[in-house]
């Protein structure tokens, strides 16, 4: 005799690998726009690049934004020192950090190819569905997360990152009427 599964476990489960096979088709698509654009970067270093944009930032700093392990960072970072797109310095005011900078690369890089309209990796999925479930979905993914027992503090972080991010999008040329 079979016991039926649970139905929110199923589902718990099932969301979480279609979130995580969402992130993967996600990164291997802003990966191949980076590529076809010629920037040797990797979707989570250009995402970096954004993020410090708006301000210096230290790996500490970098490694809650992205929700990542600082060690998993320090790759990344010293990938993007290599290639000229950021540069660590002393903070006059506190010689224990180093906040990391951008470079004119980077600040070039960044003008040029600023991520957004119909290059965001989710756009052609979304339109496919409408905009009518397209905006039920976010409302449903909002309120799960507001389920969350840090949920205040998690959609205050993806609140700040989502303005970040949002800067750099390039608007939609006026149509005249």
């Amino acid at each position: 005799m079979s016991i039926p599964p649970d139905p929110i476990l199923h589902a718990a489960l099932e969301l979480r690998m279609l979130m995580i096979t969402l992130h993967k088709a996600m990164m291997r698509r802003a990966d191949m726009y980076l590529a076809a654009n010629g920037i040797e970067l990797s979707g989570l270093q250009f995402g970096m690049l954004r993020v410090l944009s708006q301000e210096p930032k230290t790996l500490s700093e970098l490694s809650k934004n992205f929700m990542l392990d600082p060690s998993t960072l320090v790759p990344v970072v010293d990938a993007l020192e290599a290639k000229g797109y950021v540069e660590r310095r002393k903070d006059p005011k506190d010689r224990r950090r180093t906040p990391l900078h951008l470079t004119e690369r980077a600040l070039t890089t960044l003008a040029q190819h600023g991520w957004a309209g119909e290059n965001e990796p989710l756009v052609i999925p979304l339109r496919a569905l409408g905009s009518e479930r397209a905006h039920t979905l976010v409302l449903l993914m909002r309120e799960l997360c507001q389920q969350l027992p840090e949920a205040e503090d998690l959609m205050n972080e993806m609140e700040e990152r989502l303005h970040t991010f949002s800067r750099h999008y390039r608007q939609p040329p006026s149509s005249c009427d």
